[in-house]
């Protein structure tokens, strides 16, 4: 046995160089290396409640809170996923977005909102109120970059998902919130004040990330497969979930499944015209056929979720209601004004009539 337990452990992140998608310099930075850990539990909108560490690693951390680079030359700040592959399939030329950003530097006001996420040297301590820094001056540079907002407007979609999740993080955890709950709440005021876009609430997060999912369906050229849109469409299902809306994510659930009955019937009528390629037509029958077992999982999770909350809401509404004598009518305004499922009222007013007639 090692004489230094720490000898077995390994460093959970390794050092890769990465080039500015800002200023085109390159630089060191760190990232969490793959296959040490994975999510062991989500919430409804995926944010990773729990870890699973697959290796002994010299230091424990949320992911989550690493998920950002920062360009040490020229500040240009946004998620990993974004410096790595926004210029994959010419989604984005480099000049283009290099250009826009020079000119954003030049706005007086980023130096306002930089001031602000100083944070008091925390963002240097804390990974939390590091994440919440790094992910602020993402959206912040992002929507002030025509060629993001308007064109790829999915890397905005995934930035204020994480605010929702930090927001939630600091309610959630004591711990957090006993350190850091004055400055989180003072730099969000303060953000507010010079920046009248941003949120100030998990719920205002959630719905600005859903209207960025939302348009980036149409707008976003790195949308470019079945499948990629089907799982767009699953996170907005997802997101009115975590709302408690059950009834917008089922109708996302409706029209996805109608679209790509309708792409599969597109595809397989081409074919017979032999109008397209057939190798062609197999890979996007492929394609189609993966977008819909997107749907599928999803369906599955949706309906078990349904359940569970009818029950729960039955329950409920038993106790409530309990030795009370009330008409169909009264029943359904009690539900309503409970936001009950549609189902659920009508398991009550059904039980209701049961108990009226005996049977």
């Amino acid at each position: 046995m090692a004489d230094n337990p720490t000898e077995s452990k390994v460093d959970p992140f390794h050092t890769v160089t990465a080039v500015c998608p800002g200023c085109r310099e390159e630089s060191q930075q760190r990232k969490l290396k793959t296959g040490v850990y994975s999510d062991d539990e989500k919430d409804l909108d995926l944010r990773s409640v729990s870890v699973k560490w697959h290796r002994e690693v010299t230091k424990k951390v949320v992911p989550r809170y690493f998920g950002h680079w920062t360009c040490p030359n020229c500040h240009f700040v946004a998620d990993i996923s974004f410096w790595q592959h926004i210029f994959d399939d010419d989604v984005l030329h480099p000049a283009k977005l290099q250009k826009q950003y020079q000119d954003f530097l030049r706005k007086s006001d980023y130096t306002e909102v930089r001031n602000i996420l100083e944070l008091e040297g925390y963002s240097n301590k804390s990974s939390f109120m590091k994440s919440f820094k790094e992910t602020a001056s993402t959206i912040y540079i992002l929507q002030h970059l025509e060629a993001i907002e308007k064109a790829e407007c999915l890397a905005l979609a995934k930035n204020w998902i994480r605010v929702a999740w930090l927001f939630r993080d600091l309610e959630n955890n004591k711990s957090l919130r006993k350190k850091y709950q004055k400055t989180f709440t003072t730099a969000v005021a303060a953000l507010k004040g010079v920046w009248s876009d941003w949120s100030v609430n998990e719920e205002e997060a959630l719905e600005k990330s859903l209207n960025y999912y939302t348009a980036s369906i149409v707008q976003s050229r790195s949308v470019d497969t079945a499948a990629i849109e089907m799982n767009i469409h699953v996170i907005r299902a997802r997101i009115f979930l975590q709302l408690g809306s059950f009834d917008d994510a089922k109708k996302i659930l409706v029209t996805t499944k109608t679209r790509v009955n309708q792409m599969e019937q597109s595809i397989i009528a081409q074919e017979n015209k032999k109008s397209v390629p057939l190798a062609e037509s197999k890979i996007a029958l492929a394609d189609v056929g993966r977008a819909r077992g997107v749907l599928t999982a999803f369906e599955n999770l949706y309906e078990r979720l349904e359940m569970e909350l009818i029950e729960s809401q039955l329950d409920e509404a038993r106790k409530l209601l309990a030795d009370q004598d009330l008409s169909a009518e009264e029943i359904e305004v009690f539900g309503k004004s409970k936001n009950y499922h549609s189902d659920t009222i009508a398991k009550l007013i059904a039980e209701n009539k049961k108990s009226i007639f005996g049977f």
